[in-house]
């Protein structure tokens, strides 16, 4: 009696011990899957948010980038254009000058041709 008592112990208390094993590696187990789940998630998540910032902040770089050889280009345009304007003027000007002169000569002459005796 005593001897079966005792086999039936050891046989539970092995069973108990082995449960508790199992029990407990698979704790481990699930607690480190969970653990190496978060760890992922959390990098991909970093990852992802600093992808989004690189893209955005180039984004924001090449279009500021855009925007600042537009202007350029634009103030260049009318600077230029200003600048042939003055010149066109000043031309016009001059060539209308000469035109007067020429006029001017044309006249006198034609003027002195009638008053000769």
């Amino acid at each position: 009696c005593t001897l079966y008592m005792y086999t039936i112990h050891v046989y539970y208390t092995c069973i108990l011990y082995m449960y508790s094993i199992h029990v407990h590696y698979t704790h481990v187990h699930y607690t480190c899957t969970l653990y190496m789940y978060t760890i992922h998630v959390h990098y991909t998540c970093i990852l992802y948010m600093y992808t989004i910032h690189v893209h955005y902040t180039c984004t924001l770089y090449m279009y500021t980038i855009h925007v600042h050889y537009t202007c350029i280009l634009i103030l260049y345009m009318y600077t230029f254009v200003i600048h042939l304007m003055v010149h066109y003027y000043f031309i016009v000007h001059i060539v209308l000058l000469m035109l007067r002169i020429v006029l001017l000569r044309i006249v006198l002459s034609n003027s002195a041709d009638h008053y000769t005796p």
